[in-house]
């Protein structure tokens, strides 16, 4: 945990890393939305942060776009997400919701690693209009490793794991 923290900066949060392949945060997280709405409550269940996750990306208008910097490798394909957010219990759709968006390019890095993206690229934040609608213009997600050469790599390779991720994430 002591090289985790030495590892860590406004660019990379190691312990978060190490803390997500022990599973740490997803049993936390698992603990706190049982204790909230219950375990018998059928309910979208929450996704972890992860160590990338910036909790000052700006709010953006629905059906804009967060690829402000388009993939130099051409492998970017672009996509339109969209949804509805609704209510587990009753189905009806919940005006006013937040949706955070952020995703890696096609070269596995997120921007605040990779001094070729522009600030906030592939982030935004969302609001559900009054019908629940939220949509977004983004690149198709990419599979990516997370970095293998700190403490985090080192525990993975000790219990025999790969290190990729699934492409996006939404919150």
């Amino acid at each position: 945990m002591n090289r985790a923290g030495q590892m860590s900066n406004e660019k990379r949060n190691e312990g978060q890393l190490v803390c997500d392949v022990l599973g740490l945060e997803s049993l936390v997280d698992n603990i706190t939305n049982s204790l909230l709405v219950g375990e018998s409550y059928e309910a979208t269940a929450t996704a972890i942060l992860g160590p990338f996750y910036r909790d000052d990306t700006p709010a953006i208008p629905n059906d804009a776009s967060i690829v402000l910097t388009p993939p130099k490798d051409g492998k970017g394909e672009n996509v339109y997400m969209h949804g509805i957010v609704t209510d587990a219990a009753t189905g009806k759709p919940i005006p006013g919701a937040k949706i955070d968006i952020w995703q890696c390019s096609t070269n596995g890095m997120y921007e605040q690693q990779d001094p070729d993206q522009a600030e906030w690229n592939l982030r935004g934040k969302l609001t559900t209009d009054e019908n629940g609608y939220y949509g977004v213009y983004c690149i198709r997600p990419v599979p990516y490793p997370i970095p293998y050469d700190g403490p985090a790599g080192d525990l993975l390779q000790l219990l025999d794991r790969h290190p990729w991720r699934p492409g996006t994430s939404i919150y």
